[in-house]
C-alpha cells in the first residue's frame, strides 16, 4: 500500500517542481554565501565572527526553506485521501483483507516521507554549504533532524485529518493559517524571553497557549537550535526567527504526543467512513 501511494505521488508534477525549486535554492544559497564571505573581513573588530555569520546564514536559509517545505507537505497531504476515495481506488483496497489502519497509514505516510526526504536535502545542503565557507560545529545535528521530522509531522497530521473533515481548499487555507499563527506566536514567545518581565504580559501568555494548539513552530525552533553553531550566542536581532533558549524535554515530547493524537483522530474518522 505504501509503495502504491508513493508511486502515485511521484506521478504528480508538484513533487518535481518542489525538487527543482529545492535544487535552485541550494545553488542560490551557495552563490550568496560565497560572495558574502568573500566580502567580510573577519579580522576587523566590527565584523561578526565565523560562528555568528554561520548562525545568520543558517537561520536565514531555514526561514526560507521552511516556506517551501510547508507548502509542499500541505499540497501533498491535502489531496491523497480525498483523491483515493473519490476515484474509487480506496474502495478497491478496502475490499482486500487489509486492516483499515494499514490503509490509512500506507496511503498518507508517503506524503510525509517525500517531504522529509526533500527537507533533509535542503537543510543538509544548507549545513554543508555553510560549513565549507564558515568553520563551525552544529549544536546537535541529531536533535535538528529529529525536530525536522516532528515539525513536518505536525503539519502532515493536521492536513491529513482536515482533508477528511473539510474540502481541499478550506483544508489548505486552514493549514496555512495555523502555520502562520504558530510561527508568529513562537516569535512573540522568543522575543519575550529576552525582554524583562515580558512573559507576564497577557498577549505573551496567549501566544504561549497558541503554541500548544499547533506545535509546529516549537519543533521548527528545535531544528534551528540543533543547526546553530555551538560557539555562537543567539543575538536579540535573530530572536524572532531563531531560538533564545535550549529546548526543554517537553518541547520535544509534546509535538510527538500531538501528532499521535491527531493521527488517531483522523484514523478514527476514516475507519467509520462508508467507502463507495
Amino acid at each position: 500500500m505504501f509503495l502504491n501511494s508513493l508511486e502515485q505521488l511521484f506521478r504528480r508534477k508538484i513533487l518535481l517542481v518542489a525538487m527543482l525549486a529545492a535544487l535552485a535554492f541550494i545553488l542560490l544559497f551557495w552563490l550568496s554565501i560565497s560572495k558574502a564571505v568573500a566580502s567580510i573581513d573577519f579580522q576587523s573588530s566590527q565584523a561578526p565572527g565565523p560562528a555568528e555569520a554561520a548562525m545568520l546564514a543558517v537561520f536565514s536559509a531555514g526561514a526560507v526553506a521552511s516556506t517551501l517545505l510547508t507548502a509542499l507537505v500541505i499540497l501533498l497531504s491535502v489531496s491523497i485521501l480525498p483523491d483515493e476515495i473519490s476515484h474509487g481506488r480506496m474502495s478497491f483496497w478496502a475490499a482486500l483483507p487489509i486492516p483499515r489502519l494499514s490503509l490509512y497509514l500506507g496511503t498518507t505516510l508517503p506524503a510525509l516521507a517525500c517531504s522529509y526526504a526533500l527537507a533533509l536535502f535542503l537543510f543538509a545542503g544548507v549545513l554543508v554549504v555553510t560549513s565549507v565557507y564558515l568553520d563551525f560545529t552544529p549544536t546537535s545535528v541529531s536533535l535538528a533532524f529529529l525536530c525536522l521530522a516532528m515539525w513536518l509531522g505536525v503539519i502532515w497530521a493536521a492536513v491529513t485529518t482536515l482533508s477528511l473533515l473539510l474540502k481541499k481548499i478550506p483544508s489548505m487555507l486552514l493549514a496555512f493559517a495555523l502555520c502562520g499563527m504558530a510561527g508568529f506566536s513562537g516569535g512573540v514567545v522568543q522575543v519575550a524571553g529576552i525582554v524583562p518581565d515580558a512573559e507576564t504580559h497577557g498577549f505573551v501568555k496567549v501566544a504561549q497557549a497558541l503554541r500548544y494548539v499547533f506545535p509546529s513552530d516549537t519543533a521548527f525552533r528545535g531544528l534551528l537550535y540543533g543547526l546553530a553553531p555551538r560557539e555562537s550566542v543567539v543575538t536579540e536581532g535573530l530572536a524572532f526567527i531563531g531560538v533564545t533558549a535550549t529546548p526543554g524535554s517537553w518541547d520535544i515530547v509534546y509535538p510527538v504526543l500531538w501528532i499521535c493524537a491527531i493521527v488517531g483522530l483522523g484514523y478514527w474518522y476514516f475507519a467509520r467512513i462508508d467507502l463507495p
